[in-house]
């Protein structure tokens, strides 16, 4: 019996996805197999001070809260490593880019209860990095000093990642347009995905940076890989001016 809305002697054509789709995966598949598990593990070296900054906020300071954030930023890197190694790397940068939104989101929603109920209730009022950045200065004792001699002292001078990964999200110049023909032009070169790692690797630093400025008073208290990990790049008289 022919298929429903087929008359019988008619041959069926095959989807014209058919080839692209398998393109796709073999395109994907050479990556992964290659290079995916350099780099996986070259993303999850660089990004273990932010997971252990994630337990321990979950741990520790908890207020009952918009603590799905947490979860989210921590989804959100195995997204990125994910997509990575497996070239597809606008995929990546969105969920990069994500990581930096949800923390900054949590450290105001985790101490505003109502404010959160109604971003549940009307999905209205998401703090935004430049609102929350201004939080931070102004109910974070010392935060803007601190946080700015941390930056200086980036293992990725001279850059506005934020900016940077804006730009690629937005599309908002030639450069950073996308140009794909075909469904396997998605799938990036071995080298742009080692370019992204050091976009991930650069996130996970500009958001341990914001933690230990904000948390800086709690330095005692914080695992030693967690605090090691921003203070280490600074000088003697550095580290006495950020905590003073």
């Amino acid at each position: 019996m022919a298929p429903e809305g087929q008359g019988v002697g008619e041959e069926t054509l095959p989807s014209p996805y058919a080839e692209a789709s398998t393109k796709l995966l073999a395109a994907c598949s050479a990556i992964s197999q290659s290079e995916g598990e350099r780099l996986c593990e070259e993303a999850d070296l660089g990004t273990k001070p932010l997971v252990k900054w994630l337990e321990y906020l979950e741990q520790s300071e908890d207020t009952g809260v918009a603590q799905c954030l947490l979860s989210g930023v921590r989804a959100v890197l195995y997204e990125a490593i994910g997509c990575i190694s497996l070239g597809l790397i606008r995929p990546a940068i969105f969920s990069i880019r994500t990581q930096a939104d949800l923390i900054l989101s949590w450290l105001f929603f985790k101490d505003h209860a109502v404010e959160w109920d109604r971003l549940e209730m009307t999905g209205d009022g998401f703090k935004l990095k430049a609102d929350a950045l201004v939080y931070l200065g102004n109910h974070y004792l010392n935060f803007n000093e601190r946080f700015a001699m941390l930056r200086i002292q980036s293992k990725w001078p001279g850059i506005d990642l934020y900016r940077i990964l804006s730009a690629h999200v937005h599309c908002q110049s030639s450069i950073v347009v996308p140009k794909v023909a075909k469904l396997a032009d998605i799938v990036r070169p071995v080298e742009t995905c080692d370019e992204c790692i050091g976009l991930q690797l650069a996130c996970a630093e500009y958001i341990c940076d914001v933690l230990l400025s904000c948390y800086s008073s709690k330095w005692t208290a914080l695992p030693p890989e967690v605090a090691a990990f921003g203070v280490d790049r600074l000088t003697p008289a550095q580290r006495a001016a950020f905590f003073s």
